[in-house]
This record gives structure tokens, sequence and C-alpha cells, in this order.
């Protein structure tokens, strides 16, 4: 792993650091669905967050593709080496870019059957596969395999649920999820809210839906605070009221490729320490630590907001923020949970002591801990 002046953009310095790191990525996310399928999440995040989760896997493996032989591209994968261990988010952004140009550049590329038979002659001919040839394979693949609907994008919409309703209000569910061009992570949020009863439903897809969708993307694009998120949307729309909104940020991750490459000397003692962990008691290259929270608000009452020019007033939510916890106060949030999944192992010989002093979080995280018989344990919070 290369650490260039910038570590947002980190890169990959050979095909084996290409292979090693895309497996870090698929295993933890791997592990991380495994989550849900084992019942370690709530019933309704268990039904909603796991497509998010084939999505990510999906996109690793796009960018797998991509990068395999990269000639086209003149450069490698960036990566995020500061605070997070997934790829920049550019890449995402690129990917978007390679969707619009998807079919120009597919009709520039000579036929999958003619590369084939070109590339087979020529190995046979002179025992080598020429890079051009693999380039143009893979490039094919990665454009084909650009679907909107399968990646994990800048903004990822997700499904509306209809739950119930009551004389005033129907109330739904609505999933989305984002790449923060910030911290370079994905987000998933789920929000609960109320519609007003005399507007147009939302599942009939009419104005007041493509409405709803323009205004949650609109905001749901980024990561800002959940409360600030959720003011948003009920500003925005005068209908609409988010009742709790959960958001859960996947990050950061470590893995031995990640810190290997660190320069030592620069090294937080949050990185110096998982360096330390990971290099003593991990098993396999694509061991890894990944932390992951999540950041809920609801709102505690309902209030109408009258004045001179909307004599008949505008209701709003009014949030809860728990000002008794430093870090909901800080993060504008009601309840915030924290979790890592790591490798059993790894967790069997951590000493207390040295987290506790170079890495406070973990001790209030909820440990979820993967083994070798393909099993994920809840071992509560420490």
């Amino acid at each position: 792993m290369a650490l260039d002046n910038d570590p947002n953009f980190g890169t990959l310095e050979s095909g084996d650091d290409y292979a090693q790191y895309f497996n870090l990525l698929a295993n933890a996310f791997t592990w991380l669905l495994a989550c849900y399928s084992s019942g370690a999440a709530e019933t309704y995040e268990a039904d909603i967050v796991p497509g998010f989760l084939r999505k990510m896997l999906y996109t690793i493996e796009t960018l797998r593709v991509k990068y395999t032989y990269g000639s086209a591209y003149n450069r490698s994968l960036w990566v995020d080496l500061t605070d997070s261990g997934f790829p920049n988010s550019q890449e995402v952004t690129n990917i978007v870019a390679d969707i619009l140009g998807r079919k120009e550049r597919l009709r520039a590329l000579p036929a999958k059957s003619a590369t084939k038979g070109l590339l087979l002659d020529t190995i046979f001919s002179q025992y080598e596969a020429p890079r051009e040839m693999l380039w143009q394979l893979s490039e094919r693949e990665y454009l084909e395999m650009l679907d909107e609907e399968k990646l994990f994008l800048s903004f990822t919409p997700g499904e509306l649920i209809n739950r119930d309703e009551d004389q005033k209000y129907r109330n739904y569910i609505y999933s989305w999820a984002c790449y923060d061009f910030r911290s370079n992570r994905p987000y998933i949020h789920l929000m609960t809210f109320d519609q007003d009863k005399e507007k147009q439903p939302l599942e009939e897809k009419g104005a007041s839906y493509y409405e709803f969708l323009q205004v949650v993307k609109g905001e749901g694009s980024r990561a800002p605070d959940v409360a600030i998120l959720a003011i948003a949307i009920d500003e925005a729309l005068e209908s609409i009221h988010p009742t709790v909104l959960k958001r859960l940020c996947i990050g950061p991750l470590y893995g031995n490729l990640l810190l290997s490459g660190k320069n030592i000397e620069e090294e937080d003692v949050k990185q110096s320490t998982m360096r330390s962990l990971l290099s003593r008691y991990s098993r396999a290259k694509n061991d890894f630590m990944l932390f992951s929270s999540d950041d809920i608000v609801f709102s505690k009452s309902r209030q109408t907001f009258r004045g001179i020019l909307n004599p008949r007033g505008k209701v709003r939510e009014i949030f809860a923020i728990t000002e008794t916890d430093p870090e909901c106060y800080a993060r504008h949030a009601s309840v915030i949970n924290h979790y890592c999944l790591l490798p059993h192992w790894v967790l069997q010989n951590i000493d207390p002591h040295e987290i506790g002093e170079n890495l406070p979080e973990f001790n209030r995280c909820q440990k979820i801990t993967y083994n070798d018989r393909k099993e994920v344990e809840i071992h509560g919070r420490g």
C-alpha cells in the first residue's frame, strides 16, 4: 500500500495488493451480511439492510474487474487510509460517470468473441497473454456489470414500506444509502415518517412521491448529523413528518494490508494499536476489524408554528437530543450504538488495559466475532 501526499488517496502497489485488498473488502462485507442473517439485528433492519450490503459486495466486485488490468484508467485504485479503509468516494463517483458513457465505450471495443479468439491464438503462438487483450476483455466485463439497480452509488434509493394509517396520517418506512464524500464510508438510512392523509399516497408514485424522492436525495446524499438531516427533510416537505431516523455508518475498516503500508511515524494511537493487534493475533491475510455505529434520532413531540405569512401554521417535529450523553449531544442524536466485528481469536487475546488506554471506543462497542465455523457470535458490551 503506497501513501502519497494525501492519505485519502492511498494507492495499491501490485497485483497481489489488489487481490488482497478486494478479498479483504469482500470478506468484511460478507461477514457483516452474515450478522443480519444470524439474527444479530432487529427484525425490520434485518429485512432492509442486507439488500444494501449485497449492493456493496457487487460494487466491490465491479471495482475488482475494473482494476484487474486497469491500463485503460492509467492510475491505481484510490483508497482512504485515514479513518475509513474503503475506496475513496471519487471511485464511486467515477462509476456513475462510467454508467453515463457505457454504451459509447462498449461500441468502441472489439467484440468479445473476436478478442477471445485472438487472445487464444496469441497464447498458443507466443506462450503469453497480451495485457492489451486482457484489458479489452476486463473493460468489456466491467462495462457490462454497470447496473444501477445492483450497485451501491453516491445515492442508492431503497424501498418504501406502507405500515399503517389513522384518521390524520399514513405511516411509512423509507430506506436509502449514500457513500459519503467526506468520510469515504457507506451509510444506510432507515426513516419512519408520517404523511398527511389529505395528500396523494406516496405508494401511488405521483407528484408527491417524486417530490419526496427529490428532497431525500438532495439532503440524504451526504451524512450530516442525523437530527440535522431529519430537520432538513421535515422543513422541506410540508406534508412529511419524520418520527425516527436511524443511520448505520459502516467503518472504519482495519486490516493487515491497510496498516502495513502506513508510515509508522505518522500513525495515530488507534492505527498503531490496530496494527499491533492484527499483526500478533490474526490468522489470515484478510482478517479484519470493522467498526460501525448507528445514530438514532426520534421526535419527542409535534408542534404547529404560525406566522403572519402562514396563519394556518407549519407542523414541525421536535427532535430529542440526549444532552446528558456528550457523544449524543455533539452528534445531535437521541441514541448512539457502537459495534465491532472482528475475529474470535483476536478478541480472545486482547489486553483490556491496552485497549482501554489506546482505543477507549472499543470498550463501549458491542463485540461481534466471526470464527472458523462460519458463524458470528455476539459478546455484548465490553
